[in-house]
């Protein structure tokens, strides 16, 4: 499979078309409501929400939260993940809540950056109000967030785990209060997934702390040592610029996860940024998609995700599977072969998340050829 990245010299005017194109998709068709309200104790409180383009309010689905950065907004956080396509092709809603503070919005971390509303209240309510107008599914609810939103992700994850399933912080960490001196505040109630994204050059939230963050060693060894994992991760070179750390066998499948990303500064990663051939949106999904609170929900084949980039999900499904790519691609073919070798479907995948239909087909084992790659699926009744 042939990335358009993977070119050596790209013009301005070509890199330019790109990022058009690949914004262009990942709203896809479903629909973004901005401007949204919630009265809170802690004020009037604004949100945007997106719901995917195959939501049926009869067919409960997952609720992902994503929280901006520091001094940052909905629209940015909106326009740096670029989750539409992937809620879209894998039929979950994710909304994006406003920090307090105008200029200097934030989230409540007990630093001295962030503000010190009651934001962990407006978490919570904003699942339920959200809970209350769609259908959510109650144990498939995840928070991520980037820089001072991956600090409250944290938060959520030690003191709103009733809720929360699983979460992603991106070039974020933690306040070291929460997990170590006399009265540390983090407390979840029950096993928690954590994957960390973080770039090697990240001067604002380091790998190994400061700016009111503690070292990333601290956090993988607090959340390792309470989801009972190994304690030592895998560690896989994925491609020139990623390594995955991974901390397995936790407590009802729960694993620790550290995406380092050699030479890249304080930021959310995406295949448009030039050159970088990573993007968070689509492994914190990946990611999420594994889990409920109470674990581990599926054997998604990570393995072939990181050998190959791409990911399927569900598998077995009865009726959609869904091919995540991570690297944003041509328009490529693929084929669904039956186990005697018949090309039973044939198709074009146009997407970094791509939802293809094999209702019709019997139920069965069929292999999912990509390019070079083929992968095993299960076509259940």
């Amino acid at each position: 499979m042939k990335s358009i990245l993977q070119q050596t010299k790209i013009t301005a005017l070509f890199f330019f078309v790109l990022i058009t194109l690949f914004t262009s998709l990942s709203f896809g068709q479903g629909q973004y409501l901005p401007n949204q309200t919630l009265q809170h104790s802690s004020g009037n409180r604004q949100y945007s929400i997106y719901i995917p383009a195959n939501y049926n309010p009869s067919q409960a689905v997952p609720l992902v939260l994503l929280f901006h950065g520091f001094l940052n907004n909905i629209e940015r956080m909106n326009s740096d993940a670029q989750m539409q396509a992937i809620a879209d092709a894998n039929n979950f809603i994710f909304a994006i809540p406003q920090g307090l503070g105008g200029t200097f919005a934030g989230w409540n971390i007990g630093l001295s950056f962030g503000g010190n509303a009651d934001d962990l209240g407006f978490a919570s309510s904003l699942i339920d109000a959200i809970s209350a107008n769609y259908s959510i599914i109650d144990k498939r609810v995840y928070a991520a967030g980037f820089s001072n939103g991956g600090f409250f992700s944290y938060r959520l994850a030690c003191e709103l785990s009733s809720k929360i399933a699983a979460i992603a912080s991106v070039a974020g960490s933690m306040n070291p209060s929460w997990i170590s001196g006399n009265n540390p505040t983090c407390n979840p109630q029950h096993q928690m997934p954590i994957m960390q994204i973080t770039g090697t050059n990240d001067t604002v939230i380091p790998i190994g702390g400061g700016n009111g963050g503690t070292a990333l060693s601290n956090v993988f060894n607090y959340w390792t040592n309470f989801n009972n994992t190994a304690t030592n991760p895998v560690v896989t070179n994925i491609n020139t610029v990623t390594e995955r750390n991974v901390y397995e066998n936790g407590t009802n499948g729960a694993t620790v996860e550290f995406i380092k990303i050699g030479g890249r500064p304080h930021e959310w990663p995406t295949t448009t940024t030039a050159g970088l051939r990573e993007n968070a949106s689509i492994r914190i999904w990946e990611f999420f998609s594994r889990y409920d609170r109470d674990g581990l929900i599926s054997t998604l084949s990570s393995d072939a995700f990181e050998k190959t980039g791409i990911s399927i999900y569900p598998n077995p499904t009865a009726d959609v599977i869904t091919i995540n790519n991570l690297y944003f691609t041509e328009n490529t073919k693929y084929n669904i072969v039956s186990v005697t070798g018949q090309i039973v479907q044939s198709g074009e995948i146009t997407n970094a998340s791509e939802r293809i239909d094999i209702s019709t087909l019997n139920s069965s084992i069929y292999f999912l050829t990509i390019g070079n790659n083929s992968f095993k699926i299960l076509k259940s009744k």
